[in-house]
C-alpha cells in the first residue's frame, strides 16, 4: 500500500478549525443527538404497544358488567404489568446491542493491533466493492490509518456493520424507564376515557 500524500490545509478558508475542546464537545453533542433517537425509539414502540393493549383490554371489558371503579383497577393492574414488561425488554435490548458492540470494538482493536496491514487492506477492499477509485480508496484508507480510533470505528461500520458503543457512557436502563413511561402515558389515554364515558354510555 503505497503512503499517501501530505494534506495541506487551506488557512484561508471560510471554515474555522477546531480546537481540541471543540472536537470533545462536537462528540457529546453527537452522543445526545444518538441517546435522542433511541429515546424517541423507545417512546414510540411502547406507546403503540401500550394504545392497542388499551384497546384489547376495553374491547375485552365492555360486554362485561364490570363497574367504572372495577375496570379502573383492571386496566391500571394491565398497564404496570405490561408496562414493566415492556421496559424490561426495552433494557435488555438496548444493552444487549450496546455490549455487543463494545465487545466487537475490542476484538476489531486486537486485529488491528496484531494484523494491522491485513485490515488496512481488507478495508481497501470494502471502498473498491463499493465503487471508489483504487487511489482515492489507498489515500482514504492511508489517512484513517494515522488516527488509530478512527480506523477501528470505520472498520466495524463498513465491514462487519456494527455501530461503535456511544461513547458518551448511555445507560440502557434510562431506555427501560422512558419506555414504561411512555407505555403508562400513552395506555391511560384510551382507558381514562372509556372510563370516563361508561356511565354514560350504560343501559341501565
Amino acid at each position: 500500500m503505497r503512503e499517501s500524500d501530505d494534506i495541506t490545509v487551506d488557512t484561508n478558508s471560510s471554515t474555522p478549525l477546531l480546537e481540541e475542546s471543540e472536537v470533545k464537545d462536537k462528540k457529546e453533542v453527537s452522543g445526545m443527538e444518538q441517546w435522542r433517537g433511541e429515546i424517541v425509539k423507545s417512546i414510540v414502540y411502547a406507546g403503540l404497544e401500550a394504545v392497542f393493549t388499551c384497546f384489547s383490554l376495553i374491547s375485552s371489558v365492555s360486554a362485561t358488567n364490570l363497574s367504572s371503579v372495577e375496570v379502573l383497577a383492571l386496566g391500571i393492574a394491565n398497564l404496570v404489568a405490561d408496562g414493566i414488561s415492556s421496559s424490561l425488554g426495552d433494557f435488555l435490548s438496548s444493552s444487549t446491542k450496546e455490549d455487543l458492540a463494545i465487545k466487537e470494538m475490542a476484538v476489531t482493536q486486537w486485529e488491528l493491533n496484531n494484523h494491522r496491514k491485513d485490515q488496512e487492506e481488507q478495508l481497501l477492499q470494502q471502498y473498491q466493492s463499493l465503487g471508489m477509485d483504487l487511489n482515492d480508496a489507498n489515500t482514504v484508507v492511508n489517512i484513517f490509518a494515522k488516527y488509530n480510533d478512527i480506523l477501528r470505528d470505520q472498520k466495524m461500520t463498513a465491514q462487519k456493520g456494527v455501530m461503535p458503543p456511544d461513547q458518551g457512557g448511555k445507560k440502557p436502563w434510562k431506555n427501560g424507564v422512558v419506555a414504561f413511561l411512555a407505555f403508562v402515558g400513552f395506555g391511560a389515554a384510551p382507558l381514562l376515557s372509556f372510563v370516563l364515558l361508561k356511565p354514560f354510555t350504560d343501559n341501565e
